[in-house]
């Protein structure tokens, strides 16, 4: 069997087990204040701040369970805020900011708060 008929053939395994659409790769591109949605198909988002400082609320983590996402700040001015809603927190703390460009940072959720996985 082929490398290529094997890779096939556990997508199609992973598909079948839904341990696949943690890996489908969704970018959305925020340049302004936003709330991510917990419907948001988007779990790569790229970050820019023309016109000022950026504040990305997060949802409740509850509603997102084990599902991961990707922030990157992508021009060189201003700064990027995660926050979490209420007393949620991203490893321990209420408010996450990247402030380099091309700075980025991966988190999940255990249903309770988020924690960080990967900082770049």
């Amino acid at each position: 069997m082929t490398p290529e008929r094997i890779q096939s053939e556990v997508y199609s395994i992973l598909r079948r087990l839904n341990l696949l659409e943690q890996r489908e790769i969704r970018i959305e591109t925020i340049s302004s204040g936003t709330t991510i949605s917990s419907t948001s198909n988007a779990n790569i988002y790229l970050v820019e701040c023309p016109s000022g400082n950026v504040l990305i609320i997060l949802p409740n983590a509850n509603e997102l369970t084990n599902k991961t996402l990707s922030f990157k700040k992508i021009d060189s001015s201003n700064t990027v805020f995660i926050q979490p809603i209420e007393s949620q927190t991203i490893d321990g703390s209420l408010t996450y900011s990247l402030t380099n460009q091309y700075e980025s940072i991966t988190i999940v959720s255990d249903g309770t708060n988020f924690y960080i996985t990967s900082v770049v």
